[in-house]
This record gives C-alpha cells, sequence and structure tokens, in this order.
C-alpha cells in the first residue's frame, strides 16, 4: 500500500505545484533554454501548464501501465534480474508484481524530479530577463540520477534469488 499512497500524494503535489508555480507569472513565459540558461522556447501560460500536465501525468500512467501489463506477456520477453528463477512460472507472477510495485516509486521519483524542473522553469520566468541558473538544473539532474540509482539497487535487491532455493539447488 505504500508505492500507492506516495504515488497518489507524488501525484497530486505534482498537479497543485504546476498550477501554484505559474501563480503570478507572465501570460509567454520561456519554457526551454540553452546551456547557458538563456531562453530559446517560448510558450503560453496555459500552454505550459497543459504541457506539464500532460507529459508528467502521460508519463507516469505510461510507465505504470507498461509495468503492469508484463504479466501478461511471455515471461521469457521480460528481462529481469535473476530471470532463470523469476521467469518461471510459480515465480512470474510474483516478479511482475514487484515489477508494478517499482512502476509506482519510479513514477514517483519522475514527478518529483520534474517538479523540481517546473520549479526552475516558474523561478527563471519571475527575472525581468527570464533565465535560467544552469547550476540549479545540473542538481537537479544529479538528484534524479542519484535517485534513480537508489532505484535501481532497490529492484536489484528485490530480485535476488530466495536463499531457500540456492541451497536448494
Amino acid at each position: 500500500m505504500l508505492p500507492i499512497a506516495v504515488s497518489v500524494t507524488v501525484t497530486v503535489a505534482y498537479v497543485v505545484s504546476t498550477f501554484l508555480f505559474m501563480q503570478g507569472l507572465p501570460a509567454h513565459l520561456a519554457t526551454h533554454f540553452d546551456a547557458t540558461g538563456r531562453p530559446n522556447g517560448w510558450m503560453t501560460k496555459a500552454e505550459t501548464i497543459r504541457f506539464d500536465l500532460l507529459m508528467g501525468l502521460g508519463m507516469q500512467a505510461l510507465l505504470i501501465l507498461l509495468f503492469s501489463i508484463m504479466r501478461f506477456i511471455p515471461a521469457r520477453f521480460v528481462n529481469m534480474p535473476h530471470k532463470d528463477y523469476w521467469q518461471k512460472p510459480e515465480n512470474f507472477r510474483t516478479a511482475c508484481t514487484y515489477l508494478a510495485r517499482y512502476a509506482l516509486w519510479l513514477g514517483s521519483l519522475m514527478l518529483l524530479w520534474m517538479i523540481l524542473l517546473n520549479y526552475q522553469v516558474a523561478e527563471a520566468n519571475r527575472a525581468l530577463l527570464p533565465h535560467l541558473d544552469p547550476s540549479g538544473f545540473v542538481v537537479a539532474m544529479s538528484t534524479f540520477a542519484a535517485m534513480l540509482v537508489i532505484w535501481f539497487i532497490c529492484v536489484w535487491r528485490q530480485f535476488r534469488v530466495p536463499a531457500e532455493t540456492t541451497k536448494a539447488r
């Protein structure tokens, strides 16, 4: 239940923050920036909100959907650690349940990262001449990369072969 609760909470936070970050901003926003932080792409505020919601919620929904439908795909097409164990018919359903649970976590991480990025874009547009702080972007990307590494480690650990199975060999 925890991954579901976290996913719902982060999703609500993402939607609310998308609207809150847009308050007080001009009608046209810089939405894309070059490596030095200078704007090179623009949208209206309404387009930005629509794009942010569709992109964030759409990516999360697609990720959860893809991981959730794995149980209907032949096991040999699903790659995972220790697949010789987890692709066996008696273990595959459990593996799919684990993958669906980790998809919820990954979707939450992606939305948290997008909240950081949306905040930075909003702050960049609060300046008289919009400018994105490249160091803030690097921090957001580094944070997301670190979260992904932790996520991969957790998935890898989840898919260890149970000790009693290893001893039985």
